[in-house]
């Protein structure tokens, strides 16, 4: 009696209505307490499987797994690393000028109704502030810039940095030994599954998802920095990597990079219709890339209805912040290929479809 007991609690559990929304509502809390060591694991989690194919490959050739997972993190430490260097430098100057800019902005958008003495007399004002040669205008919060605040933050995103390609390389490593000493542990208790077959056709097809997300988001970010760059945009490439970067939260992403993008291009340039031209490229691009490119790619099989990732994204941005967001939509992609392979899962699976 005592050994069919625990084995038999989960089903007790999701039988009752009221246990399911408790055991549900007590998970959510503890993701939301435990934010802070889970979305390291998650982010690495996930980049592990992207990377994966290639320890395999390698391994297949000779490469021992923990040298070739090595290797791998240490190319993506230092892309990250030179990306970091490259970009900081101008999106600090851009958040420090961001009290003058929005003034600028505010001033090209008052109503038709205002004067034209008030409206020349303000920005005068502005300029008069803007106008200062070697001393740029730095945001005070409690005694200190701006750039100040930025760089104490650093400490925090290093070390989650840092914490997130260990477990990366501990995930390429030694993940596969972990999944097959599961696999034993479950047979030992009696419980014949199909725990590494599931798991590797799981993985493999993640693997493809999350590597071909990836690429189509690496290439719609060099041709935004490209056609930025083409329109006389001022730092293309710090625009075409957050355009790359947000558009793994879809519609919420894309529509954040497209405003940033509307209200440099209008601080930029003085005509109208050449303000007009780099917001509208990039709604061109995002609508093809979202319309034609990533379903003919992806297929139908993976296609995720729109309802439940804009729902996603908004949910995980709640319970993780801005990391919760990016992770949204691979979430769900891991649920909805998970369902398809595992029986009881797949009620499941065809919710989130399309």
């Amino acid at each position: 009696m005592n050994d069919r007991w625990p084995r038999a609690l989960p089903a007790a559990v999701w039988s009752s209505p009221a246990l399911s929304v408790l055991a549900l509502l007590a998970i959510l809390y503890s993701a939301y307490l435990a934010r802070s060591l889970l979305i390291p694991m998650a982010l690495a989690l996930m980049l592990s499987l992207v990377l994966t194919p290639a320890v395999r490959t390698m391994h297949r050739k000779g490469v021992p797994k923990a040298v070739s997972a090595a290797g791998l993190v240490a190319l993506l430490f230092a892309a990250i690393a030179y990306a970091l260097l490259a970009l900081s430098g101008p999106a600090v100057s851009w958040l420090e000028r961001a009290p003058v800019l929005m003034q600028r902005l505010e001033l090209e958008l008052i109503p038709l109704k205002e004067t034209v003495r008030e409206v020349a007399e303000a920005a005068k004002k502005v300029e008069e502030m803007a106008a200062v040669e070697g001393a740029a205008p730095t945001v005070e919060v409690a005694g200190s810039s701006l750039r100040g605040l930025i760089y104490a933050h650093t400490r925090g995103l290093v070390v989650g940095a840092v914490s997130i390609l260990f477990l990366l390389y501990f995930f390429l490593a030694w993940g596969g030994v972990l999944m097959r000493r599961l696999e034993s542990w479950l047979r030992l208790e009696g419980r014949e599954t199909p725990l590494r077959e599931i798991g590797r056709q799981v993985q493999a097809e993640l693997s493809r998802y999350l590597a071909t997300i990836t690429a189509i988001n690496v290439v719609l970010g060099v041709v935004v920095t490209v056609t930025l760059y083409l329109l006389g945009m001022p730092n293309p490439a710090l625009w075409g990597v957050m355009a790359g970067l947000l558009n793994f939260a879809p519609y919420i992403g894309p529509f954040v990079t497209l405003v940033i993008i509307a209200i440099v291009s209008m601080l930029t340039f003085d005509a109208p219709v050449q303000s007009l031209l780099p917001p509208a490229a990039f709604l061109l691009l995002t609508a093809l890339e979202g319309q034609l490119i990533t379903p003919s790619i992806v297929g139908r099989n993976l296609a995720l209805n729109p309802l439940v990732v804009f729902v996603s994204i908004v949910f995980w941005m709640w319970l993780w912040g801005i990391p919760g967001a990016l992770m949204a939509v691979p979430i769900l992609a891991i649920l909805k290929i998970s369902g398809d392979r595992i029986e009881h899962l797949q009620p499941m699976a065809r919710v989130l479809g399309r």
